[in-house]
């Protein structure tokens, strides 16, 4: 009886183990050829891909009068920021928030500041605006730095952040011709961004009338953030150019005299040089102080300037509505004097 035992043939096992080989083979020169020819490329991609561009405003330019007496300048305007990748904590992002939210509480009772933000802030700034600075307090004078900056225990996270304020040496002169200005994002082409840092932006008068004179071209930081959003590391990127001066025709000296004459009046009051058609003072009564509305309004403040009866917000002298009056009565007196009669008839 024969026996079934089934012989494999060594050749069989020959070509199995030149096909795994070459499969080995194959693999290890993939391998070489993504981790070691290519490893510049696929680093440099992976680099790219956690790198964003920040656009920063460029520094607003002043307004001057006729004489060089400045009438809009720019002030820089101390906060208390948080950089929340310094507080990061591990496990969800609740963690961190409320390790930010506890942080503020303490340096609020430290230097016995009230509160301007609250846990809902951090977290919409944690959503969008992770790698920027988070402004705990904005405006704080010089006796809260002095305070933060002398402090025995530190503040791991927390920093002085400066950002300029638009500052109007002069008050309320001339407001309705200079107009304001409001936290706005900076102004761009066709770039693009993945963050911007609110700047200044024109919103009536000259500020907005010459606004792109005045607000430059904004300029753009390079940062590194990892998986989660945190940023690593900072770079200079392009320089903003700064804002144009721009140079009016009215006198500073003029315009108070005419503002005076107004005071407590619903008037406007242009004058002109009969020369050459120069603005030499543009007033309009009521008016405002525009410092109120930089860098933000309050809406109770808002609200009061709209309400106000005698409508302080209103340019009367080239936005009032006034019935035409009769034009054709100064020719009627020419002629009447040209025939020599008497003017006092």
């Amino acid at each position: 009886m024969k026996n079934d035992v089934h012989v494999f043939p060594r050749w069989r096992l020959t070509v199995i183990g030149l096909m795994m080989l070459g499969g080995l083979l194959l693999l290890a020169g993939r391998l070489h050829r993504v981790q070691i020819r290519n490893s510049l490329y696929y680093s440099g991609a992976q680099h790219r891909q956690s790198i964003r561009r920040v656009l920063l405003p460029a520094p607003r330019g002043r307004i001057f009068d006729r004489n060089g007496i400045c009438l809009a300048d720019n002030l820089p305007r101390y906060c208390l920021a948080v950089y929340i990748e310094e507080l990061r904590r591990p496990g969800r992002w609740e963690n961190t928030i409320d390790a930010v939210d506890r942080e503020v509480d303490r340096l609020a009772l430290r230097l016995g500041l009230a509160r301007e933000i609250d846990r809902d802030d951090i977290a919409t700034h944690v959503r969008r605006r992770l790698p920027l600075p988070l402004l705990v307090w904005q405006g704080i004078d010089a006796r809260v730095m002095a305070r933060f900056a002398e402090s025995p225990e530190p503040w791991p996270g927390f920093d002085i952040y400066v950002q300029p304020e638009r500052h109007y040496p002069k008050g309320s002169l001339a407001v309705h011709l200079l107009g304001y200005v409001g936290r706005d994002r900076p102004v761009f082409t066709n770039e693009f961004f993945h963050y911007d840092v609110m700047g200044m932006r024109g919103r009536a008068g000259m500020e907005a009338a010459a606004d792109d004179r005045l607000s430059g071209t904004p300029g753009g930081q390079l940062i590194r953030v990892d998986a989660t959003g945190y940023k690593h590391a900072a770079w200079p990127g392009r320089e903003a150019v700064p804002g144009e001066d721009l140079h009016l025709t009215i006198d500073a000296d003029l315009q108070a005299l005419v503002e005076r004459l107004l005071s407590g009046q619903r008037a406007a009051c242009v004058i002109l040089d009969p020369s050459n058609g120069d603005v030499l003072a543009m007033a309009s009564a009521p008016s405002f102080d525009p410092n109120l509305m930089s860098p933000a309004i309050s809406s109770a403040r808002w609200r009061a300037l709209n309400r106000d009866p005698g409508r302080p917000l209103l340019n009367r002298a080239i936005a009032g509505v006034y019935p035409p009056g009769s034009i054709f009565k100064p020719l009627v007196a020419l002629a009447a004097l040209g025939q020599g009669m008497d003017p006092s008839f």
